[in-house]
């Protein structure tokens, strides 16, 4: 397992907030991976908070994102053969509490 962190100070950054803290573990190296983003501006107390997890499995990969507004993000990439350019498949969904939306999507992608 290894972890890093990460502190970036970026006054007029692209996200406003000029603080930005973040920690990646990989806790399974190749299959288990959690990271954490912070972001703030410690003189108008502003800030935004991420979570995220990474699960590698034989054929696919599930990643899911959290934010401080509650807003969760999922996105599910399954491969479809076992032999290399097969097709795999994409699920997501979003689902944002605060504004009681949820969204769906999938794609399907062919290599060759």
């Amino acid at each position: 397992t290894s972890s890093t962190f990460l502190a970036q100070l970026s006054p007029g950054g692209p996200s406003g907030l000029p603080l930005t803290l973040n920690y990646k573990r990989v806790v399974t190296p190749g299959r288990v991976t959690l990271g954490a983003e912070l972001a703030c501006d410690p003189l108008s107390l502003a800030s935004n908070v991420i979570l995220g997890a990474e699960f590698k499995f034989s054929r696919s990969k599930l990643q899911v994102t959290m934010d401080g507004n509650a807003k969760i993000q999922s996105v599910l990439e399954t491969k479809l053969g076992k032999e290399p350019g097969q097709p795999s498949l994409n699920l997501c969904a979003e689902l944002d509490h605060l504004k009681d939306e949820m969204k769906f999507g999938y794609g399907l992608s062919i290599d060759g």
